[in-house]
């Protein structure tokens, strides 16, 4: 049996190209791929943290912030694909007992979610999900930095989806360790990278560790396909979130974005794994370039404030590379989320988790809870 790897297995990208493996989307990419050579998939690049941290002052998208809870809903999985393939997952955290792995890939709309009460039947070493009888998954728990359990997890696989991502230099130890161990297995897959937009022409520390890592890619004498993809809508949900006690929303003047959806990137990257090596796709961007003066706005909009947003002039070559458009590919549109589509799915999705904690509460309690039923 084949298997393909997903370092990263409970982050926001890595849950969701998971998902498009089990769900069969990246099949239906790779058949597009395969039709159209690699120009088919639209690039992609979405930085699985993809960021603006040192021109915001931001810290890059604290994509699972909520380590606990996304640990909690991104359960171990895998799925067998014409009985000769199955899914790794690696993470450092472990599968924590008593989650289904039915919930492997939900809540790839944010960068955390929180677990189904409903789904907390014991998950075993071999226990399928639910629905999908039968098949085989494996979550694996190793680290990418010190390389513990890193050997076992390439052993035998066809293809790698590096999505984990240590948010600075640490990503080309990573990356490195990774290859290693590859090496060591004596095995060849096709080692899949995940990169951003502009890392060449923006000096974001974080954007040279990941154009570093791109060149260990390129030099591992593996198979390779590398995609870079603008901004996730969540990181600058997330830019814009921590700013929610100010009295004003702060941006960068002259700073303009294409963010896209972490499901359109995941389609594009599970494709690449289920298809032949294709070396460096075109880039993938979202559907529209947005000033982030109007995206700051769209957001607060969305959650009843209403301020101003204060753009600030910012010096040095981080935010010239940004204000350039370095960080933009017009020409390679892909995907039909918006950010206005993106934020309304996010208040939608946390407007149902407080009713769904509200009805929890009000059956502990022996009370009806806001939104129980009547």
């Amino acid at each position: 049996m084949q298997a393909i790897l997903v370092t990263g297995g409970t982050g926001t990208l890595g849950r969701a190209v998971v998902r498009c493996l089990v769900e069969g989307e990246g099949a239906a990419v790779a058949a597009e791929v395969g039709a159209g050579g690699a120009a088919g998939v639209a690039g992609a690049g979405a930085g699985a943290g993809a960021g603006v941290e040192g021109a915001t002052g931001v810290a890059e998208a604290g994509a699972d912030a909520e380590g606990a809870a996304v640990a909690a809903e991104a359960a171990d999985a895998g799925v067998e694909v014409d009985g000769e393939r199955e899914i790794r997952v690696l993470s450092r955290r472990p599968l924590p007992s008593g989650v289904s792995a039915s919930r492997l890939g939900s809540g790839t709309s944010g960068t955390s979610g929180a677990p189904d009460p409903s789904a907390g039947r014991p998950s075993g070493a071999n226990e399928p999900p639910v629905g999908l009888p039968g098949t085989p998954y494996r979550h694996l728990v190793g680290d990418l930095l010190n390389g513990d359990g890193v050997d076992a997890a390439v052993r035998g696989v066809r293809a790698i989806v590096h999505c984990a991502s240590m948010n600075g230099k640490d990503d080309v130890l990573a990356t490195r360790n990774l290859i290693d161990a590859v090496r060591r297995s004596g095995g060849r897959p096709h080692l899949v990278y995940i990169s951003i937009v502009g890392i060449d022409a923006i000096p974001l520390p974080y954007y040279r560790a990941k154009l570093a890592a791109e060149r260990l890619v390129m030099e591992s004498g593996l198979p390779w396909s590398i995609l870079r993809a603008t901004q996730f809508h969540d990181l600058l949900a997330t830019v814009f979130a921590y700013q929610r006690w100010l009295p004003v929303t702060l941006a960068v003047k002259g700073f303009r974005f294409q963010p896209v959806d972490v499901r359109d990137v995941a389609a594009r990257l599970a494709g690449l794994a289920l298809g032949e090596p294709a070396g460096k796709v075109p880039d993938m961007g979202g559907p529209q370039v947005r000033d982030i003066r109007d995206l700051a706005a769209t957001y607060d909009r969305a959650y009843g404030r209403r301020r101003r947003v204060v753009c600030l002039r910012v010096p040095g070559g981080i935010a010239r590379g940004f204000a350039s458009g370095a960080n933009l590919v017009p020409d390679h549109r892909v995907g039909t989320t918006t950010f206005d589509d993106f934020v309304a799915r996010e208040r939608e999705r946390e407007r149902g988790n407080r009713q769904g904690k509200g009805k929890a509460a009000g059956r502990v309690r022996g009370v009806r809870g806001p939104g129980a039923e009547k």
